[in-house]
């Protein structure tokens, strides 16, 4: 009968409904097993998910043609990106996904707060106070200089040149400098205000590989051999493989006191021998990039401030260690706001709190 009919019709169609819930539920099952290793560790993905945020802007009418050369080596190295307004005032290019500094660009507009203007402040306080001058291998000399060594995407080298400062960001991320030479397209003003230098920072002698991890491929970690043998690419296989998501590649890198003397000693360049500002932040490698160019550490006018990034996990030096080098380099340590002061019976209590966490940022100065 047609009651008959339609029951069975009404049947056939749940039927169907629940056919379509149960292959959803299949499917999502199958992904997530898939995305999952042999000792069931969530694998990175491969096609990740573009950040969302109220800082993000798109390219304007002629950048995309301007700046053809640097987007075309961002997509031939197949590193996706955006463009970010920061609350500074300036365009920055910046990764599209999984990279701390970058999505915290998109989604606030800065990084580190207002730790680059304080630090600026302060340089800016002590330099008065030692009364340096201005020198240069070829006056007239550029008022301030800023060196940015572990510049990754270059937020402190183009917020500093946005205050007026020459830059000098030395960064050994060929992601990181590819990055950086589109922001310099895209504001042609920062064109003569940051020079980029392509290494990274170092005085072992030994071989290094740069390994940055896939939820922030930003941070690059050097590791370097005890034997000083090159690594073979089998071994640079091996380490991708252990490190899912991963990137890994060789680093090259130079010493800090070669790059100083190209830099600045220059006979056309026009940086101030004594560097306003200087931020040091390579994962651990702090004291290693410093022992570098101890020759100019020893003098008052090269590094007379600096930013550091001080890793609960150093090469060569224990964190206490390194602060005594410092010291023995006659710097006065002050914690990241700049102003309160890290004596030597306060060491200890900044390594305790150092302890319990990744790393702590220290202003440091020459007495």
């Amino acid at each position: 009968s047609f009651c008959t009919l339609l029951e069975m019709n009404i049947k056939m169609r749940k039927s169907w409904q629940y056919m379509l819930i149960a292959l959803t539920l299949v499917i999502f099952a199958a992904v997530s097993v898939a995305r999952r290793d042999t000792k069931g560790r969530v694998r990175f993905s491969k096609r990740p998910l573009k950040p969302k945020g109220k800082y993000s802007r798109a390219f304007q009418a002629g950048e995309k043609l301007r700046c053809a050369m640097p987007i075309r080596d961002l997509e031939n190295m197949g590193v996706r990106y955006k463009l970010v307004e920061t609350k500074a005032g300036f365009i920055i290019a910046v990764f599209e996904a999984d990279d701390l500094v970058s999505r915290t660009l998109v989604n606030e507009g800065e990084w580190d707060g207002d730790r680059p203007q304080k630090y600026l402040d302060a340089s800016r306080a002590r330099l008065a106070r030692l009364g340096n001058t201005v020198e240069c291998s070829s006056p007239p000399c550029h008022g301030e200089a800023f060196l940015d060594i572990g510049a990754n995407i270059g937020y402190w080298s183009f917020f500093m040149a946005s205050k007026g400062l020459h830059a000098v960001a030395v960064e050994g991320s060929p992601d990181g400098v590819a990055l950086m030479k589109l922001t310099k397209c895209i504001t042609p003003e920062f064109d003569g205000m940051v020079q980029i230098v392509e290494t990274f920072v170092a005085d072992s002698d030994s071989h290094c590989i740069m390994m940055s991890h896939g939820r922030n491929i930003g941070d690059s970690v050097m590791h370097c051999k005890e034997d000083k043998k090159p690594w073979s690419d089998v071994e640079l296989e091996e380490r991708r493989k252990l490190l899912d998501g991963s990137k890994v590649y060789r680093a090259e890198k130079r010493r800090l006191e070669e790059i100083y003397n190209e830099v600045w000693k220059d006979p056309g360049s026009k940086l101030p021998f004594s560097i306003t500002a200087t931020k040091i932040d390579i994962e651990g490698s702090e004291a290693p990039a410093l022992m570098s160019g101890e020759s100019l550490l020893a003098t008052s006018h090269t590094f007379p401030t600096m930013y550091i990034e001080v890793m609960n996990r150093v090469n060569v030096l224990s964190p206490e260690a390194f602060l005594t080098y410092l010291r023995g380099h006659g710097y006065l340590l002050h914690e990241a706001d700049c102003t309160t002061p890290i004596n030597a019976e306060d060491t200890q209590a900044f390594l305790t709190k150092l302890n319990s966490q990744p790393f702590a940022d220290i202003f440091v100065s020459k007495a």
